[in-house]
Formats: structure tokens, C-alpha cells, sequence
């Protein structure tokens, strides 16, 4: 998550790119996978900027005051 005042500079892709860097090269993984809210569209796009595909979309119970939310899942194969 990132502050209102940082949005629009390229961190969260940037942040992500690394992760997936890292996921892939130094920890071996075969498929990485991501879900974000569907109502976060700027999340979305991110992980598509990354490669990756929308798998499906969910719903997603929080065990607090949130209830239920619809999210999108998405995944990359190596």
C-alpha cells in the first residue's frame, strides 16, 4: 500500500518487478500469484504491466468488520 501522494510514479511497478525478480531467480518458483480487490483497478493494472493474467474473479471473506469483497486473482508461470 502507498500513500495518496505516491501514486502515479511508478513505485508499486517498480516494487513489483522486483519481487517478481526475485521470486523467479532467487527462490525458484515456477508461478507466482497476486490478488487485489476488484474495485483497485491501479493495483490490476500492475499486475498486468508485470505479465501476468487474470486467473479469475472471487469473493473473499475478512474475518472483521469488512465482510465480504470480490477480488481478482492473477498468476504468472515462469
Amino acid at each position: 500500500m502507498l500513500h495518496k501522494a505516491y501514486w502515479h510514479h511508478g513505485y508499486a511497478t517498480e516494487a513489483a518487478t522486483a519481487v517478481r525478480e526475485f521470486a523467479f531467480a532467487s527462490l525458484g518458483l515456477k508461478k507466482l500469484c497476486a490478488h487485489c480487490d476488484c474495485r483497485n483497478l491501479a493495483s490490476a493494472r500492475v499486475m498486468e504491466r508485470l505479465g501476468m493474467v487474470r486467473e479469475c474473479e472471487q469473493e473473499r471473506v475478512y474475518s472483521d468488520e469488512r465482510g465480504a469483497a470480490r477480488e481478482y486473482r492473477y498468476s504468472l508461470p515462469r
